[in-house]
């Protein structure tokens, strides 16, 4: 079946999970989805998840958490949503929204005051100030090559506003993912 399949994200804290295995803990989560944004429908599972695409990632969701549309969206994704890294404390971009690991899951250190990074969605993480959050930034960091990786956002500023997506879609029940039978 070669039709493209596309699904609202409907409720607050959709994670795109790694695997489609509801395990909690950020090691098997990219980051929350956009409320009211889309994404692209690949497969489903047995197990009561869709495999997804949404901007460069791949991934899975928990079926109860969009609805499919009919059709193809015109904005599917929040797109081009950017941030600032101001403090000086706080310049690792990191493979997981944690220091426990140390320098091994270091990705790229950010410039002080750098504008070159791409939001695609939050995540819990550690907190490292006492008192302060534990959300960090899911991000791509755009240097000598681009950089994926997790910024803490008390250290972050000047996040673009993410309006809801308020087109109107048509909802339907779920895709049929089955291969097509050739006409005899």
């Amino acid at each position: 079946n070669t039709e493209t399949y596309f699904a609202r994200i409907v409720q607050d804290d959709v994670k795109l999970y790694k695997t489609a295995i509801e395990a909690e803990d950020f090691s098997n989560i990219h980051f929350v989805l956009p409320n009211t944004y889309f994404v692209e429908l690949l497969d489903e599972t047995s197990n009561g998840f869709f495999k997804v695409h949404y901007l460069n990632f791949t991934g899975y969701v928990k079926k109860e958490c969009v609805q499919t549309i009919v059709g193809t969206p015109a904005t599917p994704y929040s797109d081009n949503i950017s941030f600032r890294v101001y403090s000086e404390q706080s310049r690792d971009l990191r493979s997981e929204p944690t220091t426990a690991s140390g320098s091994s899951s270091q990705v790229a250190y950010i410039p002080l005051l750098n504008r070159n990074l791409t939001y695609y969605g939050k995540i819990v993480g550690e907190q490292l100030i006492d008192g302060r959050t534990n959300i960090w930034y899911y991000c791509k960091y755009s240097a000598d090559q681009d950089y994926y990786g997790y910024v803490y956002s008390d250290f972050c500023d000047e996040l673009s506003e993410m309006p809801p997506n308020t087109e109107k879609v048509t909802y339907t029940t779920n895709p049929d993912f089955s291969p097509e039978q050739p006409t005899p």
